[in-house]
């Protein structure tokens, strides 16, 4: 495929994506909590926060997998149906809870898995592990582009998922065949997304740097979500 016509899923993936600014309100309610527990220690209200975070942690990714179905709305020039976003987002948080879980828990096996193995491996010692995870916290780090990169073949999860039907582990596994076999188009994500990975480090002075950087990375996201529909309903549907 012809490098222009990618960039132009992006580009259109933008306009659609300023149309749809309520989705992305929303998606910014469902972690201003998070946000405010940052700011709000040692109270009640602390404690409200904290617990609401777990219960939205799951309604937040409810919500991300039905991103598809509330963008074809806008996409139709449909208002938005507030009833039925509730109602898609819990009944996909209901079929995600016990596969997330498990995908969560053989995560976590590999990641320890990995650890262990490097440490076999390359034997650190107590001040080199001491300094790498120093490093990590101060900063980007090269590491980052992992995740970056699994989360990149992961792209084509919600379309999957909202849009077919299929179960969670089912369209992770048919994210991943697909993004294998589009490889240009989804190195263009992990570059967007790199981008924005290392520019979210840059320090903003100010009591609301968190909140700016939370909704620039979230905008970028939606944006990146739209595109990955319009190049979902033109390429991958309908091959």
């Amino acid at each position: 495929m012809h490098q222009k016509a990618i960039f132009n899923y992006f580009l259109n993936g933008f306009f659609l994506a300023n149309r749809s600014l309520d989705i992305f309100l929303i998606s910014l309610l469902l972690y201003l909590p998070t946000f405010l527990s940052s700011y709000i220690q040692n109270s009640f209200f602390a404690k409200v926060l904290q617990l609401s975070h777990f219960i939205l942690l799951f309604i937040s990714i409810g919500f991300t997998l039905s991103l598809p179905v509330f963008l074809i709305q806008k996409q139709q020039n449909k208002a938005l149906d507030y009833g039925q976003v509730v109602k898609a987002t819990l009944k996909n948080t209901k079929r995600l809870i016990l596969p997330g879980i498990l995908l969560f828990i053989l995560f976590t096996i590999v990641l320890m898995a990995s650890f262990v193995l490097a440490a076999i491996s390359l034997h650190p010692s107590k001040d080199q592990v001491t300094s790498f995870f120093q490093s990590i916290g101060k900063g980007w780090h090269p590491i980052f582009l992992i995740p970056i990169v699994l989360i990149a073949f992961l792209e084509f999860t919600s379309f999957f998922f909202s849009l077919e039907g299929n179960g969670l582990l089912s369209s992770v596994k048919k994210s991943i065949v697909v993004a294998f076999n589009n490889l240009k188009y989804i190195s263009i994500i992990i570059l967007i997304s790199l981008i924005s990975t290392i520019t979210s480090f840059i320090p903003i002075e100010t009591f609301l740097g968190p909140l700016v950087k939370m909704i620039l990375s979230g905008y970028i996201a939606l944006v990146l979500t739209a595109s990955s529909l319009l190049y979902y309903q033109t390429v991958i549907y309908k091959s």
